[in-house]
């Protein structure tokens, strides 16, 4: 393993050779999601859709692809994913400047 000095701070910027799958995203932003209470949040990325489940008392879940009973939609895309996943964005930032768009539900199409 290389020196602490010489191991990068943070993940270089993908490659446009490199895949992403939008459930990658799921684990880094549990934390985030959590923020919305206990829901069912789809996330939908360019690159597809996950989805979280997160309830009181327990750990938060998550699944590939959408959920039927989504209560919370969160439309964004990779780099914000990623820079909410590292905290260098909030999830108001996110919608506040257009990045991510929250909807109360697929049903409503209410915006949070």
């Amino acid at each position: 393993m290389p020196p602490a000095s010489r191991v990068p701070a943070r993940a270089p910027p993908p490659r446009p050779t490199d895949a992403v799958r939008a459930h990658w995203f799921a684990i880094p932003l549990l934390g985030v999601l959590e923020g919305l209470g206990a829901r069912v949040v789809q996330v939908t990325l360019d690159e597809g859709e996950f989805h979280a489940r997160v309830r009181d008392g327990a750990a938060p879940e998550y699944g590939d692809g959408p959920a039927a009973d989504a209560e919370v939609l969160l439309r964004t895309d990779a780099e914000t994913c990623r820079a909410l996943a590292a905290g260098e964005a909030t999830l108001a930032e996110a919608v506040e400047s257009g990045r991510a768009v929250l909807q109360e539900s697929a049903r409503t199409g209410e915006s949070i």
